[in-house]
């Protein structure tokens, strides 16, 4: 297993914050609030902030130099041939396998030593996420190419969502996208989790896509190769405030999937944190539908080129053509008998949130399977009702949170 976040991914950390860092892990060692730090509480450090951030520094920059194409992909080409059974591959967050796997890690216990904190388990530095560079997928995905593996997934997700890849990177040479093809094309499932930075003002188009995104739409272009063969998606975009925005952005990555993307076996899909076109949504679910029976959405805003309002303005207008919009979703939906699960939450349009009232399965619904408002849930197995009749009673409101009855 090779580290690919040390640090979470974060290389910025000034004096001060090594000196927090070093308190808060202490802190967390001695009260086991994180039980799987195994060491026991540092004393005060022997060395200087100033000279333990040095030590942090010249980490950074070895760590920085390994995950290089030309150092990273040598090595993993040189590792595949011994893993025989080798069947699925991608990003793993570091912090959720350190329960399991921490000792594993060459190098980690004497660096933790000399800086005084965990560098697998960076407590309390403010951001939700760690981070990779597509660089690391990138150099994965050349080498496994190499191999005659049967690959049947491959992920970006690290785990539980806790882990981003930052889109930088995504490059394969026109070689490496030939061998990889046939690896693609038997591929089951696909957990596609990225940081996108590439987002654009509708109607804006690909005229003015950077260096940078042009490579990552090409990367997504080989990628579709494994949609007809795929089980299951996963796709998780944009990592942001939403309602906070002025004008009309939408995520690139998400439009480009939708596009290219055809599906003729997926049954589950799920979508989270995207923010993009009616009709990319829409196009995307009428691939999926006819096989699909477990679908989840979550924090899905649609956009288009009507009134935009500010994120803090009341817009009545505005709410009432998101309630509209999610209901003809929702109609898209009502005639696939095959879904058999069917959860989403946290809906929007352009800037608002939209809110949801579930009267059959919500928390104040007469057979309720969710604990959260704003929260719709259908099980073909749990349900008392059909899938039809629980679609036509979905109520969307201009109410968000709900006010409870």
């Amino acid at each position: 297993m090779i580290v690919t976040n040390l640090f979470r991914g974060y290389f910025d950390f000034s004096p001060n914050c090594i000196d927090d860092l070093q308190q808060k892990y202490a802190q967390c060692v001695r009260s086991q609030t994180r039980p799987y730090f195994r060491s026991e509480p540092f004393p005060l450090p022997h060395k200087s902030t100033v000279e333990c951030h040095a030590i942090y520094q010249s980490a950074v920059k070895d760590h920085v130099e390994v995950q290089k194409r030309q150092v990273l992909q040598p090595a993993l080409e040189h590792c595949f041939p011994s893993f025989t059974n080798l069947d699925s591959i991608g990003l793993w967050n570091v912090e959720c396998s350190v329960p399991r796997l921490g000792q594993r890690y060459r190098g980690i216990k004497k660096l933790r030593e000399q800086l005084r904190f965990d560098p697998l388990n960076v407590v309390d530095t403010g951001w939700n996420h760690s981070r990779f560079t597509g660089t690391i997928l990138a150099s994965l995905l050349a080498a496994i190419a190499t191999t005659k593996a049967k690959i049947k997934e491959i992920s970006t997700c690290g785990a539980n969502e806790i882990t981003l890849m930052d889109g930088r990177g995504l490059h394969l040479t026109p070689a490496e996208k030939t061998s990889l093809i046939p690896i693609l094309k038997e591929l089951q499932h696909m957990n596609w989790t990225c940081v996108s930075s590439e987002r654009q003002l509708l109607g804006e188009g690909d005229a003015k896509i950077s260096q940078d995104e042009a490579n990552s739409k090409e990367f997504l272009l080989t990628l579709a190769e494994a949609a007809p063969s795929l089980k299951s998606l996963t796709v998780f975009t944009f990592e942001g405030q939403p309602n906070h925005d002025r004008e009309t952005l939408v995520d690139k990555q998400f439009l480009w999937i939708s596009q290219r993307f055809h599906f003729s076996r997926l049954s589950a899909l799920e979508l989270a944190s995207i923010v993009t076109t009616v009709s990319a949504f829409t196009t995307l679910l009428r691939s999926a539908l006819p096989t699909l029976t477990d679908l989840r959405f979550a924090r899905i805003f649609l956009r288009d080129n009507r009134n935009f309002p500010s994120p803090k303005e009341r817009n009545d207008e505005c709410v009432r053509e998101g309630m509209k919009i999610w209901r003809e979703v929702c109609t898209i939906l009502q005639d696939q008998g095959s879904l058999q699960t069917l959860k989403f939450e946290c809906l929007g349009y352009q800037n608002k949130f939209i809110g949801i009232r579930d009267p059959n399965h919500g928390p104040y619904g007469t057979n309720p399977l969710c604990i959260t408002d704003n929260f719709a849930c259908y099980t073909r197995k749990r349900a008392h009702i059909s899938f039809h009749e629980w679609i036509e009673n979905l109520k969307f409101t201009d109410r968000y949170p709900l006010p409870h009855d």
